[in-house]
Formats: C-alpha cells, sequence, structure tokens
C-alpha cells in the first residue's frame, strides 16, 4: 500500500467537528495490566520503581509462607520482586529474621542492580550481627536480587529511612528521619531529618540531622534529584509557629540547599506525604489539605530554588489523601486513596489517581477498587508515557474482578486478607486512548492514535 501523508492545517483542524473531543480528553488511559502477588496471608507493595527493561521492581513486606513468596523467615519479612514488562513475577527475595521486617524504598541502579532500604527488628537470620533492639537498614542487590550487602543502624530512638540515592562514585546519599540525639550530630529529642552518607561498599561516611528552620520536623518522603542530591517533604509541628508543609533540598554532601513552607492557613492544614524530583530541578509534592472536618487531595509544585509554582485542591473528591507523586511528560502524577463509604459503585477505600499538566491544570482522574480496601502508595512513570501503582487490595469484584475468576491460575492469596497490587497505566498514545492537542488561535481536537499504520 502507498503511504499517505494526510495534512491538515489549524483552521481545517479548528472547524472539524468532534462531539466527543471534551469528554474522551478526560478520560484516564488504560489499565494496560494489573496484577496481585503474595500468599495466603497478607502482602503488600509500599514502593515501585520502572525498570530499563520497561518492567517494574517493587517492595514491602509479606506475611505469607506460600504463593508467590519463597524462603520466608518467620513474624514479617521484607519483600522485594522484579516484574517484567506484562507484570510477570521474575524474581522475588525476602530479607528476614525470627521478628518482623518491612521494606520501605526500592529502586534500580547504575548497574542494573537495587538498592533497597526498611526497618528490622530481628538479631538472627538476614540481620545477624547488626545493631540490637533493631533499627534501619540498607541492601545492596545485584541484577538477579541477590544480596551484594546489608549495613543496619540503630538508634535509642525511631528510626525511618526514606530512600537511598546514588551518586557519581557509586555511594549513596540515605535519606529518613530520626528521633533521639544518639542518632548522629546535630539530631535532638524531637523528630528530626536524618542524612546518612554511605560509599560504594556500604559502609556510612557521615551521619547527620541538618537543622530544617524549625523544631518538630518529620520527614515523610524524599525522591533523587539525580546528581546525588534528594528533596523532600514533611510536617512541621511547633507549638510557637505553628503546623507547616515542608519542602526542601539535600546537595550530594549532605547540606540542605534550600526549604520552603507552605503554613496553616485559616484553619486549612496542609501533609505534605509524596514528592517527586522534577527534570527543571524543581520538585511536586502530594499529600492531602484538612478544612472543616474533611480532607482532600492536594497537589503543588516548586520551581527550582523552592518558588511556588502553583497548587491545586481536589474540591470535588471529598474524603481524598495523596501518598504518592510522579514526574510524567512535564506534568504531575499523584495517587492515593479515597474513602466514601455511601459510593455505590467502590467500596469505602478505593484507589485515587489524578495527572496534571505542566501547569497544574487537571487532565485526568482515575478511580479503581471494589467492595474492599485498596490503597496506593508508591507511583512510577516509564520513558514512553506509561504509569504504575503500587499498594494493596481487599477486592475480588469490581475492578477487581479478575482476582476471583480464577484463583488457581495465578491469583495467589485469593483467601488472603490482602494482596500486593500493581496497576500498570497504557502511555497516553496508546491505541484506543485520546490525548488533547492545543492548537494556535485555541482551536482544540482530539486525535485517536491507531493501533498500527500500514506501509
Amino acid at each position: 500500500m502507498t503511504r499517505l501523508a494526510i495534512i491538515l492545517s489549524a483552521a481545517a483542524l479548528a472547524a472539524a467537528a468532534f462531539p466527543a473531543a471534551t469528554a474522551s480528553a478526560a478520560d484516564p488511559p488504560a489499565v494496560e495490566w494489573a496484577k496481585a502477588y503474595g500468599g495466603s496471608s497478607s502482602d503488600e507493595f509500599v514502593s515501585v520503581a520502572a525498570t530499563r527493561d520497561g518492567g517494574v521492581v517493587a517492595a514491602g513486606w509479606t506475611d505469607s509462607e506460600d504463593g508467590d513468596v519463597t524462603n520466608y523467615h518467620g513474624g514479617r519479612d521484607a519483600w522485594v520482586a522484579k516484574l517484567d514488562r506484562e507484570g510477570n513475577l521474575e524474581w522475588q527475595r525476602t530479607f528476614g529474621g525470627g521478628y518482623e521486617e518491612g521494606a520501605g524504598y526500592v529502586a534500580q541502579t547504575s548497574d542494573g542492580g537495587y538498592i533497597l532500604t526498611g526497618h528490622f527488628n530481628s538479631a538472627d537470620g538476614d540481620f545477624g550481627g547488626q545493631p540490637k533492639g533493631g533499627g534501619v537498614f540498607v541492601a545492596r542487590l545485584d541484577p538477579s536480587g541477590n544480596k551484594s550487602w546489608l549495613n543496619g543502624f540503630g538508634a535509642d530512638g525511631h528510626m525511618r529511612l526514606l530512600g537511598a540515592f546514588e551518586n557519581r562514585d557509586g555511594g549513596f546519599l540515605v535519606v529518613g528521619s530520626a528521633q533521639g540525639s544518639s542518632a548522629g550530630p546535630g539530631c535532638g529529642e524531637g523528630v528530626n531529618l536524618l542524612v546518612i552518607r554511605l560509599d560504594a561498599g556500604g559502609p556510612a561516611t557521615d551521619i547527620s540531622c541538618p537543622r530544617t528552620g524549625g523544631s518538630g520536623f518529620e520527614p515523610r518522603s524524599a525522591s533523587g534529584t539525580g546528581d546525588g542530591g534528594a528533596v523532600f517533604t514533611g510536617l512541621r509541628i511547633d507549638e510557637e509557629r505553628g503546623s507547616a508543609a515542608v519542602s526542601g533540598e539535600i546537595g550530594p554532601d549532605g547540606a540542605v540547599r534550600w526549604t520552603a513552607e507552605f503554613p496553616e492557613d485559616e484553619g486549612a492544614g496542609r501533609s505534605a506525604d509524596a514528592v517527586a524530583a522534577l527534570a527543571d530541578g524543581g520538585l511536586a509534592g502530594a499529600g492531602g489539605m484538612s478544612a472543616g472536618g474533611t480532607e482532600r487531595g492536594w497537589i503543588f509544585r516548586l520551581a527550582e530554588g523552592g518558588r511556588t509554582a502553583w497548587e491545586k485542591v481536589l474540591d470535588d473528591v471529598e474524603a481524598s489523601w495523596l501518598a504518592a507523586a510522579a514526574e510524567s511528560a512535564g506534568g504531575v502524577f499523584a495517587a492515593g486513596g479515597k474513602a466514601d463509604p455511601e459510593d455505590p459503585e467502590y467500596g469505602d477505600r478505593d484507589i485515587l489517581a489524578v495527572m496534571t499538566d505542566g501547569r497544574g491544570e487537571r487532565l485526568w482522574t482515575f478511580h479503581y477498587g471494589g467492595s474492599g480496601q485498596e490503597t496506593a502508595y508508591s507511583a512510577t512513570s516509564f520513558a514512553d508515557g506509561g504509569l504504575a501503582l503500587a499498594g494493596s487490595t481487599g477486592s475480588r469484584d469490581g475492578d477487581l474482578a479478575w482476582r476471583a475468576k480464577d484463583p488457581s491460575g495465578g491469583t495467589p492469596g485469593a483467601e488472603a486478607e490482602s494482596d500486593a497490587l500493581i496497576v500498570k497505566l497504557a502511555p497516553p498514545r496508546a491505541a484506543g486512548q485520546w490525548r488533547a492537542t492545543e492548537l494556535p488561535h485555541g482551536a482544540t481536537c482530539a486525535l485517536r492514535i491507531p493501533r498500527r499504520l500500514d506501509p
């Protein structure tokens, strides 16, 4: 067949009639695939990251010793799984001992391996030789998921790690929180921002609690900037100054470069629970805004240096919150959940996700759930514009009806209280999807991308 080139002028496009353009442009992407993972007990993913082969790596915890889970230690294990581009399980690894452990962050490293962070309470199994009484850990895995090294950190106070970000010499900047002066220099009795620098082999070269301009700051999320630094968000509660959502940037040297605040305003309190470093040097954050006894999802964007670019509240979605953020195609993708026991279509807790453009205008809203409880804790984007969510599911109806169709055919934990969940959304230009295109003179049209064009 002869290749045809069709050229449409802006005027012709403006004059053309697309009756469904406005509605279709607001439709979310199709679900490319959704799968549950785990065994007969409860399992959950709280972190997900795209990998260079088009798949994902996910981490969380498991109480199961069957189904997808092998080498379970007991109590509760930290759990990490590698999935291919279609969601098939390539490998999984557990890390544990006689007590409870969990993983909170995972990402692929420059050599194709992985970096994993979490917490531990055991003094045996994978954590023999680590600080007594429990603490937090950073583990380096090879491309097959095997442990290269594991380094544990303990303190008299509570510690939590939010992520470990690779620098140019192969080491890592680890960001988290610590409570207690024994954690490191600058750490006080309240909750502190914690920064640990590791060399490529795992030993710590520096542990400190840099000040963030106020007391009582609780970091809640961190994201790597690509140069060995990180951005972070959290909540500051100060008796004198009041509460505020706080964001900032940490350089590769571990020093805080800047911070920015959204203070409580006329009874409306903000909570920043997720952050994503942006390609332009800024950051995007997400969380919730509480006012009048109702919480609604909240998204914001800061330019490089901390200047506020925009902030948006999900006024049309009550009882919602956002716990994950990622950059995609210059916009912000944020996900979390919503609670509405009266919703006839969904249950009392379901996944909620939104996509904005670079100016904060919402492009689409995505709901996913059943009669049980679903929540998204982490999100990631792919080079082709696709997106993925990680969390948990307790439903076998509604959008999760596929879990009940064939429990023996790859739906682990059919009788479990909850399973780990990954939902993969198709790229915006995938077959059957619509994309709004802004044209000169304000004309707008919607173009449907066919599955293929014959030469």
